[in-house]
């Protein structure tokens, strides 16, 4: 008795060994309307990688794939070019490209829940721009509600990230048309 005890609680801690997709990425209207404020001029968002070995997201027993089975810098890239084109501020034609790399992502699922993750963006100025997430979400004890809530907690994990790259300095200064200065030469009066 005290044997089937023990494998019932692993398996309501594990869950079931097939993998979890998470959810497709929606658009954060918060995101487009904090875009369409700051910026008015078209990036373009060019090829992201995936740093294979600091991509942890496991979940329980579990494994928690993108959609289609892409990789997460996919995901990552094409919620970025979604917010970019919801704004008006993408053009797959402009030679302004930014291109990424996902540095880490990583999935705790018992205790203290939470993403990480972090991209490293290539700009067209030369710099690069780095930015880390740390998303945190209630968790739960059983291992397939816990995953559950995590494919779900992924998506706000995302938008986040998103938020905090298009808010840097750095992106804002991509996507801002400098306003023209004034004319500074003076002109003569034609009455002279």
């Amino acid at each position: 008795m005290r044997k089937l005890l023990i494998v019932a609680f692993a398996l309501i801690l594990v869950g079931c060994a097939s993998p979890s997709v998470v959810h497709h990425y929606s658009s954060s209207v918060e995101n487009v309307v904090l875009l369409r404020a700051t910026g008015n001029r078209q990036v373009n968002i060019g090829e992201f990688t995936d740093s294979q070995f600091r991509v942890k997201t496991g979940c329980r027993g579990k494994t928690l794939i993108a959609p289609g089975g892409k990789p997460y810098s996919d995901y990552i890239r094409n919620a970025l070019i979604l917010e970019l084109a919801n704004a008006n501020l993408y053009s797959p034609v402009s030679d302004r490209i930014i291109t990424g790399e996902l540095l880490e992502l990583n999935l705790s699922s018992m205790t203290n829940a939470n993403w990480l993750i972090s991209i490293k963006l290539n700009l067209p100025t030369g710099e690069t721009l780095e930015i880390e997430e740390r998303h945190h979400f209630p968790s739960a004890f059983a291992g397939d509600t816990a995953c559950n809530i995590a494919t779900h907690a992924f998506v706000t994990a995302v938008q986040n990230l998103i938020k905090a790259t298009t808010t840097s300095p750095k992106f804002r200064n991509l996507i801002v048309v400098p306003p023209k200065s004034p004319n500074t030469t003076s002109h003569q009066d034609a009455s002279e």
